[in-house]
């Protein structure tokens, strides 16, 4: 299994096109989802108190949801590059660099919404790489 994201509490892994937020004292398996092609990104809250993990898809957990799991499949939001924490609850999202659809997104974990931040435009017609500017 390769790691996307641990804490001190919490670890996003996966295998191939499935990943697991696991609880790492326990063992115990807290969210299991399947991607389309591997999962790219994820975060961990500091808190441990959410984890979002980003790929074709966006899946969101949240500690203090029941069920703790939100799915997004949105067309703004697939084939998220990457993400970065911008403050305690909101990250900021990277969709595909490549594609002419490309853009910086803003989402607030609490109350679950979204904002584009702006277009990114950068990458398109340059070459594949692993890390991308943003």
């Amino acid at each position: 299994m390769k790691t996307l994201f641990e804490t001190e509490k919490l670890k996003i892994t996966y295998e191939f096109e499935r990943v697991f937020l696991i609880e790492k004292p326990s063992g115990k398996m807290l969210l299991s989802d399947d991607f389309y092609g591997n999962p790219n990104c994820g975060l961990i809250s500091v808190s441990n108190k959410w984890a979002i993990i980003g790929g074709e898809h966006l899946t969101v957990w949240k500690k203090i949801n029941i069920p703790p799991t939100e799915k997004f499949i949105v067309e703004h939001f697939e084939w998220i590059h990457d993400m970065r924490l911008k403050s305690n609850n909101s990250i900021e999202l990277l969709t595909d660099p490549w594609s002419e659809s490309s853009a910086v997104w803003e989402l607030d974990i609490e109350t679950m919404t979204f904002m584009k931040i702006k277009d990114f435009k950068d990458y398109i017609g340059k070459a594949y790489c692993e890390q991308v500017e943003w």
